[in-house]
């Protein structure tokens, strides 16, 4: 049962880091491709 448990924290955390990661390649498309300013409000400022 632990293991389960530990398993379903681990996916968690695998979606969470997924989505920070998705947010960050998107801003830098469009900083760095398109030319945006991206707010400071949208910016991810720390992975962890």
């Amino acid at each position: 049962m632990t293991e389960l448990f530990a398993g379903k924290v681990l996916a968690e955390k695998l979606t969470r880091a997924v989505g920070l990661l998705e947010k960050v390649i998107s801003q830098t498309e469009r900083r760095v491709f398109k030319g945006e300013q991206v707010p400071a409000s949208e910016k991810v400022v720390s992975f962890c």
